[in-house]
């Protein structure tokens, strides 16, 4: 037959099955030393099946835990980040948030007569004097861990910029409002102003390797925006959070627009300031845990922006403190856990949308804060980081049930050098280099609880 093969053809096939057959065998001797027997490897070798090795819910970075980064006035050192870098012996946190100031130049088009173009962003690079921190996140981010960019400078885009009265302070979602357009980021800034920002930093860090998880647009712009003793309108009106509402979708859709690859989380609200539907603080004086809602129509400042918390985000973000013995997911005032208030369809739509949740600041509430924590420092070490895990534990575990997904928790804060007593409380490190005790218990501890 044309396709057969002849035993001729076959013998080195055969003899080499053969003898690997025979070099696998074993001959064994009886009590007659003329006798051998011979016993075939099937008979001596023992079955066994080779399965991947799976731990389940193990992580290599931490699981629920992350870190803010902090303020600097020059770049982080080796020293401060030892703890959370695997390079010098630490592990990688599960997500670490950073200012865009502290890591990025953003570059402007030159000033010109045309106000569209004046000092438009052009590029983003990367500060000389922070190499440091841009290496770190470059290298966290490539190794999975959730990059988190806070658009700083980030004022809002107001036309009453320059009086502190705030006679008119209607946010504006079109062009900047000031007389220098493009060219005073400092005290407004317009949708694609920020945009712009949010693309050219996506597009160095993709150019290096990388990618950022996303960007935050602002930070708690209902207390850093707003007041409640002055300005029209007031963090207490409809008005206010309409216009935050309108102003960050629009951030969002420009975003979307011109620069794929970008994701745009919401902005963190501080809590306690019309953002949810209650005062998680009030747990000292009856009655307990009263409401706070808009003084026009009742509403929730959340209610009033559901385009930011549904269509235009790819992230909720938010910031949450407590006081010890707040630590359980609890309803106010067993608990201080802010997401357990959002409005059903927040964490309806967070769930539906498998969304990543994420609380940018989370810590023990300071004496400057004014939540009456009976924990009056952070170098009772031990209960402040069994505190910091119950509470981060608490939110990953039973927040599910709420809003349908595992939430993050970023510890505020590395380390801040810029002389704000109120930072200076939450740091893990005093001065430059000195590790607080509660950060180390904390961090080197399990992220379960108890």
């Amino acid at each position: 037959m044309k396709n057969a093969i002849s035993i001729k053809q076959r013998m080195p096939l055969i003899i080499t099955v053969v003898a690997a057959w025979l070099l696998s065998s074993q001959w064994s001797a009886s009590s007659s030393a003329s006798e051998l027997t011979f016993v075939s490897p099937l008979s001596v070798l023992t079955p066994r099946a080779f399965l991947p090795v799976v731990m389940k819910d193990y992580c290599f970075i931490k699981c629920w835990s992350g870190v803010h980064l902090g303020n600097r006035v020059n770049d982080w050192d080796n020293a401060v980040l030892q703890r959370i870098d695997p390079k010098f012996g630490g592990k990688w946190p599960s997500t670490v948030v950073v200012l865009s100031n502290q890591v990025y130049q953003i570059n402007r088009a030159p000033r010109g007569p045309d106000p569209n173009q004046s000092c438009r962003v052009q590029s983003a690079s990367v500060r000389p004097d922070r190499t440091v921190i841009f290496d770190y996140i470059q290298r966290a981010a490539q190794a999975g861990v959730r990059v988190i960019i806070r658009i700083y400078p980030s004022p809002g885009n107001f036309p009453d910029w320059n009086d502190p009265n705030w006679p008119n302070h209607r946010l504006s979602s079109g062009l900047p409002v000031g007389p220098d357009w493009y060219c005073d980021p400092d005290h407004y800034r317009s949708k694609a102003d920020l945009a712009d920002e949010m693309g050219e930093i996506h597009e160095l860090n993709v150019s290096r390797g990388f990618s950022e998880f996303g960007f935050e647009p602002a930070n708690e712009p209902n207390v850093e925006w707003y007041s409640t003793q002055k300005g029209s309108p007031r963090l207490y009106e409809s008005t206010a959070w309409a216009d935050m509402d309108a102003y960050f979708s629009a951030v969002y859709d420009w975003a979307h627009t011109y620069y794929p690859g970008v994701r745009v989380f919401t902005p963190p609200m501080s809590p306690r300031a019309y953002a949810e539907s209650l005062d998680i603080g009030d747990v000292f004086e009856q009655p307990l845990c009263e409401e706070r809602r808009l003084v026009d129509n009742g509403q929730t400042g959340y209610d009033m922006m559901r385009n930011t918390y549904t269509t235009k985000n790819d992230g909720v973000d938010w910031h949450n403190y407590w006081i010890q013995g707040k630590e359980r997911y609890a309803f106010c005032p067993d608990g201080q856990h802010v997401s357990i208030h959002f409005p059903q369809w927040m964490q309806d739509d967070i769930s539906n949308g498998q969304k990543p949740a994420t609380i940018t600041e989370a810590d023990l509430a300071s004496p400057q804060q004014g939540w009456g924590n009976p924990l009056a420092s952070k170098d009772s070490a031990a209960e402040a980081a069994d505190s910091i895990r119950h509470f981060f534990d608490s939110e990953q575990k039973y927040g599910v049930s709420h809003y349908g997904v595992r939430g993050v928790s970023v510890s505020w804060l590395l380390i801040d050098n810029t002389n704000t007593p109120e930072h200076d409380w939450h740091e893990a490190y005093q001065g430059t280099s000195t590790e607080r005790e509660w950060f180390r218990i904390w961090y080197l501890g399990q992220e379960s609880w108890p």
